[in-house]
């Protein structure tokens, strides 16, 4: 079965069966990004508003298209649900996701889940990564951001104090 791993700690890479994928594009990446963090479904009006706020939309719910269709081209059509009007995550997709595991040690309140959450902390959130013309991804990607430093500053204060 193939394997998807998906780190945005740090800067983002994604990796289909152990191998970094290269895609041409950085809103691919923001997309996928945006899709397995929020684990909803979505209706296309909403991600274009989202990435292509400026677009007509039309051009809005072409660029989206295209945007899909890179990313089908590198990673298949095994990982997400991309119907006429909604993408979201393919709900039998097993895919590793740090961000989601980080939140998950984070909920057990034992030192070594503890001690294993701060491993997978390599930066902040989606690191380098920015959208010149996407103003909503780019605040959603802010506070992202500043939720997880926050989440590491307690976790390291509770694993000091356990």
């Amino acid at each position: 079965m193939p394997n998807l791993t998906i780190t945005l700690l740090g800067s983002p890479k994604i990796f289909l069966n152990g191998e970094l994928c290269s895609f041409r594009t950085r809103k691919v990446v923001a997309l996928i990004a945006y899709l397995v963090v929020t684990q909803q479904i979505h209706r296309r009006e909403s991600l274009v508003t989202l990435f292509w706020p400026e677009s007509d939309a039309k051009r809005g719910r072409s660029s989206l298209r295209q945007t899909l269709i890179r990313l089908r081209r590198v990673l298949g059509d095994d990982w997400f649900d991309i119907q006429r009007h909604t993408v979201g995550l393919n709900a039998d997709a097993d895919i590793t996701v740090d961000v989601l595991r980080f939140r998950e040690l984070l909920g057990i309140e034992s030192h070594v889940a503890y001690e294993e959450a701060i491993q997978l902390y390599h930066g902040d959130f989606m690191m380098g990564l920015a959208l010149r013309d996407s103003p909503l991804f780019d605040e959603w990607q802010y506070f992202e951001q500043g939720n997880l430093r926050q989440a590491l500053a307690g976790a390291l204060e509770t694993a000091v104090s356990l």
